[in-house]
């Protein structure tokens, strides 16, 4: 159940040299995950276009997940984005997501739609088996109103609030999400 281009906005994907090159592996280089987000930003303050940034957790696995596990689920994420999406890990069990040219309307479901994939098929697990796997995805949307960075982080409040509420799906950042943050 890849993506489709039918949530997306068309923008001539394969004459822009600043799209993402198709990935065949999650990233795992910090530079690497940096200068995506950064083209990304880029190309949404010049074009206007969206962009959502998720990151995707494992439910209950928490960092002891195995190596493996976490491989798995990093794959399967991998099969079901566009040729132009990104991925990266982010911490010890986490996952980056870049959706470029992703109109905000459209951004829930689709990362509602990658989690119920993800949950639908198993990822192999330790000694070979296979291990049925959720995750919750917390998203912010990249407009160029603000930094890189303060997306990611805005993506990671919106998956944290979500874990603190024990809860477990998809929630994109809304500034009500900061009102009651530590340290903001």
């Amino acid at each position: 159940m890849a993506l489709t281009n039918d949530e997306f906005s068309d923008r001539g994907d394969s004459a822009d040299p600043r799209a993402i090159p198709r990935q065949t592996r999650v990233g795992e280089d910090p530079a690497a995950m940096a200068a995506v987000l950064r083209r990304e930003w880029e190309t949404v303050r010049e074009i206007g276009l969206g962009a959502c940034v998720g990151i995707a957790g494992p439910d209950g696995l928490g960092e002891a997940a195995s190596s493996r596990v976490l491989d798995g689920l990093g794959k399967r994420l991998l099969s079901l984005l566009r040729p132009y999406d990104g991925i990266h890990r982010y911490g010890a069990d986490r996952f980056l997501i870049v959706l470029p040219r992703l109109a905000e309307t459209h951004a829930p479901s689709v990362l509602d739609r990658l989690r119920q994939a993800v949950a639908a098929k198993p990822v192999p697990s330790t000694g070979g088996t296979l291990r049925p796997v959720t995750v919750s995805v917390g998203g912010a949307m990249m407009l160029g109103d603000v930094s890189a960075h303060e997306v990611v982080q805005r993506a990671d409040r919106a998956l944290e609030s979500m874990i603190r509420r024990g809860d477990s799906g998809i929630r994109l950042w809304v500034p009500e999400i900061d009102v009651n943050w530590p340290g903001l």
